[in-house]
């Protein structure tokens, strides 16, 4: 139960870095410049998201939920962030 909260927030990170990439690529912003740095990122999800797969698969459940979690908390206190800069009134700059 606890492990598939942080991966469901994994999966939403990765789909949002598809769109972002599929966005990039059509309004030119994703070149060959930096192309490397999107493998990279998507390497990294990937990574995490098939890594804590095959460790809750392999019985580890403890270290898939961390592993998980490393991608899943940073990224939930950003889009909390996001959500904060957009209902609070004020100056964010």
């Amino acid at each position: 139960m606890y492990f598939w909260i942080p991966w469901g927030v994994d999966l939403i990170v990765a789909l949002l870095l598809l769109v972002f990439l599929v966005i990039g690529l059509s309004d030119g912003s994703v070149s060959s410049d930096n192309s490397g740095l999107w493998l990279l990122m998507f390497l990294v999800v990937a990574g995490v998201l098939g890594g804590s797969f095959a460790l809750r698969a392999g019985a580890h459940e403890t270290l898939a939920t961390i592993l998980a979690a490393m991608l899943a908390l940073p990224s939930i206190l950003v889009g909390l962030g996001f959500l904060a800069m957009a209902v609070l009134p004020g100056r964010w700059n």
